[in-house]
C-alpha cells in the first residue's frame, strides 16, 4: 500500500508516475513504436524526474506570485489537459491549509501557475526520455552506495 506523500514534490512525483502509462500509449501512437517494452517503474520514474527537471517543476515561486496577488477565479476558464488538471486539483488540495485567508481560492491560483507551465513539449521530451534511457546500464544502488564507502575510506586514509 503507498504511503501518503509527504511534501508537494512527492505528490506531483506520484501523479506523473501513475501518469507515464498514457504518455506512453500517446507517444507510441505518434511515434508508431510498439511501448510494451517500455512499461515499467524505472523508464517511469525517469519521466517523472525528467517533467520535475523542467519549469514546471522550478514554478513554486510563481505559484506563490498567484496565490498571493491575483487570486480570483479563471473568467473564462482555460481548457488544460486531463494531466494538468489533476495535477491542479491534488496540487490545490494538498497546499489549501498552508494559506491563512481564502484557502481555497489562493491555493487553486497557486495550482494553476504551476501546472500552466507543463506544456506538451516538456511531455514528449520527458516519455523521449525514458524511451531512450538504458536503465538495466545503469549502476545499482549497492554498487554505488560501496563504491563511495570505498571513496570516503581512501580519503580518510589520504589524511593521516
Amino acid at each position: 500500500m503507498p504511503s501518503k506523500p509527504q511534501t508537494l514534490d512527492e505528490l506531483i512525483f506520484d501523479t506523473l508516475v501513475a501518469d507515464y502509462p498514457k504518455a506512453l500509449r500517446e507517444y507510441g501512437t505518434q511515434v508508431s513504436i510498439e511501448v510494451g517494452e517500455y512499461m515499467g517503474s524505472e523508464r517511469a520514474n525517469i519521466y517523472a524526474e525528467h517533467v520535475l527537471g523542467s519549469p514546471f517543476g522550478y514554478g513554486h515561486s510563481q505559484g506563490l506570485k498567484a496565490a498571493w496577488n491575483d487570486y480570483s477565479p479563471e473568467y473564462p476558464p482555460i481548457q488544460r489537459t486531463p494531466l494538468q488538471e489533476r495535477l491542479r486539483a491534488r496540487i490545490a488540495k494538498f497546499i489549501a491549509p498552508t494559506f491563512k485567508s481564502s484557502h481555497a481560492d489562493r491555493a487553486d491560483a497557486y495550482a494553476r501557475a504551476r501546472v500552466d507551465l507543463l506544456d506538451s513539449w516538456v511531455i514528449h521530451n520527458a516519455v523521449t526520455a525514458a524511451v531512450q534511457a538504458r536503465p538495466h546500464a545503469a549502476i545499482s544502488e549497492l554498487e554505488r552506495q560501496a563504491f563511495e564507502a570505498e571513496e570516503r575510506y581512501s580519503e580518510r586514509r589520504r589524511r593521516w
